[in-house]
């Protein structure tokens, strides 16, 4: 070996250690990585794109994703698109590319929890109990969401739903996109039918929500009630292209711990737990 070769080889080295009988890769711009193996690393791709958590994601955001929680093997970009293509929900319900661009709306949103976009969503295919909407809100700086299956959308069952998943829970925010409610001395912005983009955080938010549980559903669609929780977990744990973070990690200043940490555990949960 030359020394041109030796020079590399000695940087490429260089971003490994060892700890313990696990071999960890050194990150830059993230925590250190646990490097993984077959039968790993399917496992890994497996929990991140189709557990109980999945969001069935792109091959690129697949591999992010899995190195946002920790784990690194070299091929892991190629091997998260080739998962990806042999996914039958994924090549099904494929979003379609190159839409027209929109106008870009800015919203001042300067703290979490401050203003939230919340929309209706229906009819939906009939659940239990008669729920055929689907009621989500979403806060502008986190891009947290809280969603509900309601049966009735009358202003009762709104109001109750601001109250219990909102209020209650992230206090009262100072306005909310949407045609509701001076009772707690929020400001109302009207978001009117003629001019949908208004309330583009919200139909956003439909639109994510509605694809996973397309991915998710297949042929099962009255059950969409029961996948709403494992399909918020996976939209909170996953980044944000216009935040760049997790909406967990802006709402809770830390990362969820998700399934395949428990069977694989990677550096940083292992460091964290000392």
């Amino acid at each position: 070996m030359d020394k041109s070769e030796a020079r590399k080889v000695h940087q490429k080295v260089a971003r490994y250690y060892m700890h313990g009988s696990k071999l960890i890769c050194r990150s830059y711009s993230g925590p250190h990585l646990t490097c993984i193996k077959y039968p790993q690393k399917l496992e890994v791709l497996y929990k991140i794109h189709d557990g109980e958590c999945g969001n069935h994601s792109g091959g690129r955001s697949l591999a992010q994703k899995t190195l946002n929680v920790g784990y690194f093997w070299p091929a892991m970009r190629h091997d998260s698109a080739e998962y990806v293509k042999k996914c039958d929900h994924c090549q099904r319900y494929k979003p379609i590319p190159n839409l027209p661009a929109e106008v870009y709306h800015l919203q001042n949103s300067p703290w979490p929890f401050m203003q939230w976009a919340i929309d209706l969503v229906g009819p939906l295919p009939s659940a239990p109990a008669k729920k055929e909407m689907m009621i989500v809100a979403t806060d502008y700086f986190t891009k947290w969401i809280e969603t509900e299956a309601l049966s009735s959308t009358k202003e009762a069952d709104v109001e109750r739903f601001i109250w219990r998943n909102i209020i209650c829970r992230f206090g009262c925010p100072q306005s909310l996109i949407i045609a509701f409610f001076a009772k707690y001395k929020i400001k109302q912005h009207l978001s009117t039918p003629r001019y949908p983009q208004g309330n583009g955080q919200a139909e956003a938010s439909n639109k994510v929500i509605l694809d996973y549980l397309k991915k998710r559903l297949e042929g099962a669609e009255g059950k969409w009630v029961d996948e709403l929780p494992g399909v918020l977990w996976a939209y909170h744990t996953t980044k944000r292209r216009s935040t760049g973070e997790t909406p967990f990690y802006l709402a809770y200043g830390t990362e969820a711990i998700i399934p395949p940490h428990v069977t694989v555990p990677s550096i940083g949960i292992e460091v964290s737990s000392i």
